[in-house]
């Protein structure tokens, strides 16, 4: 099996694949997975999607595409399209596309609209072919609702002994979509709003630094942001957001690990009611057998600092087997037993004590 699990992989997602097409210059790759999953009790719903009716046109199915090509010796440009499987035949979305300019031998300056580098896997999130789990971890995951921002970042790449540090500094802004929880759909029904409604919001100022240890067998990440958010309909303008994290990725000797910690703090204002202080955390550790790799993640989400009682609390055990069955195209199954906090929804639309969520899925990238 290719070790496409580190977190250097697959340079800009999918910019080195092999047998990547070409028209007069430009090189186009692309992945695609279809899923069918099925949650085991009625009446419920979890992450805004998964219901105990098994439905193929989920939020874990999706195609993208890949468009890079050189404007120069010094520039480039590079798009990426995603169409997913839930909203509609419609639904396409541009995810990246941004201009980079190749100031150094080490430096690269990017503007446009960019992965926001939150998590250990940001830059390859949308490509399920490149990590073990059929959809990552989402109680921390979830916790930022950008993934994208429209801006500007530098990537500097630094000798450390034997290993390569990257040092990535951004700023921009963009604007995102949150969901009304199952904690908040009472304090929230006087704005009209229900569990799964949608809350737009406007980040206008976003700054940070990513910084990732590359070295033989892994990654070890950590990053930090700040934000500026507005929301009119809650009286939100201009407050405070701040979030960290850090992960680790290994891949050694067969033995797959990975691990991440998350905290989302805001301000103690009206903010706090649409975007509650959250930390989230996983482990995941699993062990390769030629084109076998069983798995097992233990994920948890708490409430942060402020004990917010809108806080979503739960934690959650999967058990899965990714199995490379060909080059480039890996089958995944998945049994993961969900339990929110006594009193919590947790990521469902109301209280329950628990439920186990299968699911099935085919990535494949070209």
């Amino acid at each position: 099996m290719k070790k496409v699990l580190l977190g250097s992989l697959m340079g800009a997602a999918l910019g080195m694949t092999a047998g990547a097409a070409h028209a007069e210059g430009v090189s186009i790759n692309g992945f695609l997975t279809t899923s069918v999953a099925r949650l085991g009790k009625s009446d419920v719903t979890y992450l805004n999607a998964f219901t105990d009716q098994p439905r193929f046109d989920n939020t874990d199915s999706r195609l993208g595409l890949q468009f890079s090509g050189d404007i120069n010796e010094w520039m480039s440009a590079t798009a990426q399209l995603i169409a997913r499987g839930r909203g509609g035949n419609e639904n396409i979305i541009t995810d990246w596309a941004f201009v980079s300019i190749s100031a150094h031998d080490d430096l690269q300056i990017r503007t446009g609209k960019l992965k926001f580098p939150t998590f250990l896997i940001s830059d390859y999130y949308e490509v399920g072919y490149a990590y073990p789990w059929i959809r990552p971890p989402q109680e921390l995951y979830s916790l930022n609702p950008i993934t994208t921002l429209v801006g500007v970042d530098a990537l500097y790449t630094v000798p450390v002994g034997q290993a390569n540090l990257l040092l990535q500094p951004f700023v921009g802004s963009n604007r995102g979509t949150a969901y009304v929880s199952g904690m908040q759909a009472p304090a929230f029904a006087g704005f009209g709003l229900a569990a799964g409604d949608p809350i737009n919001f406007d980040a206008p100022v976003l700054v940070g630094l990513n910084a990732a240890l590359n070295f033989d067998i892994g990654t070890l990440r950590a990053g930090y942001l700040q934000a500026e958010v507005d929301q009119a309909a809650f009286g939100i303008l201009g407050e405070k957001a701040d979030f960290a994290s850090i992960g680790l990725t290994v891949d050694w000797r067969n033995v797959v690990l990975y691990a991440e910690y998350a905290d989302r703090n805001v301000e103690k204002t009206a903010i706090a009611n649409a975007f509650p202080d959250q930390q989230g955390a996983y482990v995941t550790l699993g062990y390769r057998f030629g084109r076998l790799l069983p798995h097992v993640t233990y994920a948890t989400m708490e409430e942060g600092k402020d004990a917010s009682p809108l806080a979503l609390k739960q934690t959650s055990t999967t058990v899965g087997l990714r199995y490379e069955f060909l080059n480039g195209a890996a089958l995944k199954f998945e049994y993961q037993m969900i339990e929110p906090e006594k009193n919590n929804t947790g990521m469902f639309d109301t209280v329950i004590e628990d439920a186990a969520l299968y699911g099935v899925s085919l990535d494949v990238i070209f």
